[in-house]
């Protein structure tokens, strides 16, 4: 059976992809700062283990503030290793990384996937992630927000268009692309539902799944990434930083889902699970 590792394996798309891998009979290897091997974008690591592995998949990333750096440096260090004994790796971006892009999230992962496609990488480039039983990442932030305001402030009157990611859909994604990884080597996939969906809309549907009913009021872009520059300078914590909001306001307006058409998965859209 391919032996499979993955990167980031305590955050959101990775731990659920171990659980997927596991539900499928396999034995994936976790790689996080506290595994055993264990794996950090922020430090020099021992990569003995790629020798025992067949996939690399690249969930991994550093939030922390200016860690631009550190992503690409550690990234670029992981993928030589892998192709020094010929692991495919696949490389999980973001549907906000474009020549482009707007944030410094999706500018970070636009050139680390150069690096992953000189490694002959294939580049998964997911939506707007969610799992409504599961709620994660950015999502969750959204869900928090519904659950806890009865007043819900939308940015620009909600109109921001988003892809939406379904997580359980990308799992079976990136389990078919494991074993037929030298069809897509070099490829950028994206991974998520062709139809858009506005942000007011996801918004509602969120209420309306857990049974919440809020008021909702627009707010200028400038106003809230000026609110968030000040929480951010006074070290407020909060779970949302201006950057993540950036890039969900920002998302590739075009992507190309031809390559989608080539694989037995479905995304469905968020209005269809609620």
């Amino acid at each position: 059976m391919t032996r499979i590792a993955v990167t980031g394996s305590s955050g959101y798309i990775g731990s659920a992809l171990i659980n997927f891998l596991q539900s499928k009979g396999y034995e994936p290897i976790p790689l996080s700062r506290n595994s055993n091997p264990s794996f950090s974008l922020d430090q020099l690591c021992d990569y003995s283990f790629v020798s025992q592995i067949d996939v690399l998949i690249h969930c991994a990333h550093d939030f922390k503030k200016n860690s631009e750096t550190t992503n690409i440096s550690g990234s670029k260090l992981l993928f030589e290793a892998c192709s020094a004994v010929n692991v495919k790796i696949i490389f999980i971006s973001s549907i906000s990384a474009f020549s482009n892009a707007v944030s410094k999230y999706g500018r970070t992962k636009f050139q680390i996937e150069q690096l992953a496609i000189r490694s002959g990488a294939i580049i998964i480039r997911p939506g707007l992630v969610y799992d409504l039983s599961k709620p994660g990442s950015m999502f969750l932030s959204l869900v928090k927000i519904i659950k806890t305001f009865p007043l819900v402030p939308i940015i620009d009157g909600g109109t921001q268009i988003q892809f939406m990611c379904n997580l359980d859909s990308l799992c079976v994604l990136l389990h078919q692309l494991s074993f037929q990884h030298s069809k897509y080597k070099g490829k950028i996939v994206t991974a998520a539902c062709r139809e858009p969906e506005k942000l007011h809309d996801i918004l509602i549907l969120i209420a309306h799944h857990f049974h919440k009913r809020r008021w909702f009021f627009s707010i200028s872009s400038s106003t809230i990434l000026a609110i968030l520059t000040f929480i951010e300078l006074f070290k407020i914590p909060i779970r949302t930083n201006k950057d993540s909001l950036i890039s969900l306001l920002n998302q590739n307006q075009n992507p190309d889902f031809s390559f989608l058409d080539n694989f037995k998965v479905n995304f469905p859209p968020l209005r269809s699970m609620c």
